[in-house]
C-alpha cells in the first residue's frame, strides 16, 4: 500500500496532466467531475477494476476529462463519499465489490479533489442487472480504452490468470533535442530523445518490441516511438531493479519535420509491456523547454529534489 505522500503525488500528477489538456495514458485511472449516479459509476468502476490485472486503480472526483485547458479542476465535496460509496458497492452481486483501501482529499489551488484507491485483486467483479425475465440478472464488464463493455471470453481468461506484479518506473534523466531544417544552409534536421529509467520489480519480464515511448506536446499531439533501447534484447527480465538507457536519433527533411511546439512544455510517457499483464506499466513526466525556435529547440526533465 502507498503511503499518504505517494498517493498525493499520484493524484497531483494525474490532475496536472488533465489540467494541461494531456490525454489520460494510465488505464488504471478514472477522472470524474462529480459524484456520478451510483449505478452508472458502479459499471464504470467494475470495468476499470476488471481490466486492471490485479493492480490498484485510482478514481479521482473533482476533475473533468474535457473542457478548457487550465480550468478542468472543478472541485468535489469529500463528505459526499460517505453516502456515495455504499450506494455504488450495493450494485455488485455474487462477489465482493471493489474495496476502497485508501482515499485522500487534495487541495489544488482553491479547490479540493478526492482520490480513491481500489483493490482489484478479487476480480472478476459482477454487477446486478435489472432482470425482466429476458435479460441476464448479472453481468461482467471490462474497460477498453475510454469505453466500458461486456466482458468476452478472452477478458475473463485474463482476469482469472495468475497475477503479474507490475514494476515501478522512475525517470532518472530525460532530454529531447530538435534541430530544425534550414533551407539553403542545412536541408536536413535531426531529432534526439534520450532518457534513463530505473525499473524496480520482482520477476517482471518486459517485452521490448511491444513497448513504446510517447511524446505529447502542448496541443495534445502524440508522437509515438518504438522503445529505442541501446540494448537490442527482445525481452528484459527484472528481478530487483534494472536501468534502461533509452536513445532515439533520427534525421529528417523539411517534409517530415516533427511538429513539436517549441517554447512549450512536453509530456514524456514510457509504456512497458509486461509479459502476462493486460495493461502496460506506465510512467509520465513533464519536460521543460530550455531553448526554442529556429534552428533548434531542447526540452529537459527536472528530477524532483529528495524530500
Amino acid at each position: 500500500m502507498m503511503n499518504v505522500g505517494q498517493l498525493e503525488e499520484w493524484i497531483l500528477k494525474v490532475v496536472e496532466r488533465a489540467n494541461a489538456g494531456h490525454p489520460n495514458e494510465d488505464m488504471r485511472v478514472e477522472l470524474k467531475s462529480g459524484w456520478k449516479d451510483p449505478v452508472h459509476a458502479a459499471r464504470q468502476l467494475a470495468g476499470l477494476c476488471n481490466a486492471a490485472s490485479g493492480a490498484d486503480v485510482l478514481w479521482v472526483v473533482g476533475v473533468a476529462e474535457k473542457g478548457e485547458i487550465g480550468k478542468r479542476v472543478v472541485g468535489a465535496v469529500e463528505n459526499e463519499l460517505a453516502s456515495w460509496l455504499p450506494a455504488v458497492q450495493s450494485c455488485f452481486v455474487g462477489s465482493p465489490a471493489p474495496a476502497m483501501i485508501q482515499h485522500l482529499a487534495v487541495a489544488v489551488g482553491d479547490l479540493t479533489v478526492v482520490g480513491m484507491v481500489f483493490d482489484t485483486s478479487r476480480a472478476p467483479f459482477v454487477l446486478k442487472c435489472t432482470s425482466d425475465g429476458r435479460r441476464p440478472s448479472s453481468e461482467v464488464v471490462f474497460r477498453e480504452g475510454s469505453t466500458t463493455r461486456n466482458a468476452t471470453h478472452t477478458d475473463l481468461v485474463r482476469m482469472l490468470a495468475p497475477r503479474v506484479e507490475m514494476p515501478s518506473l522512475y525517470f532518472l534523466a530525460a532530454s529531447v533535442d530538435l534541430k530544425a531544417c534550414q533551407p539553403n544552409l542545412n536541408p536536413s534536421g535531426s531529432f534526439e530523445l534520450a532518457a534513463q529509467v530505473l525499473v524496480v520489480g520482482t520477476a517482471a519480464h518486459i517485452v521490448t518490441h511491444l513497448s513504446s515511448v510517447v511524446l505529447t506536446d502542448a496541443a495534445g499531439t502524440r508522437h509515438v516511438f518504438p522503445l529505442p533501447l541501446q540494448s537490442r534484447a527482445p525481452a528484459i527480465s527484472v528481478s530487483g531493479h534494472a536501468t534502461l538507457d533509452i536513445l532515439h536519433r533520427s534525421n529528417f527533411g523539411p517534409e517530415a519535420q516533427p511538429s513539436l511546439q517549441v517554447n512549450a512544455p512536453l509530456d514524456l510517457s514510457l509504456r512497458l509491456h509486461v509479459r502476462g499483464s493486460a495493461l502496460p506499466a506506465i510512467e509520465s513526466i513533464p519536460m521543460r523547454a530550455v531553448s526554442g525556435g529556429i534552428p533548434s529547440a531542447m526540452w529537459i526533465y527536472d528530477l524532483p529534489s529528495p524530500t
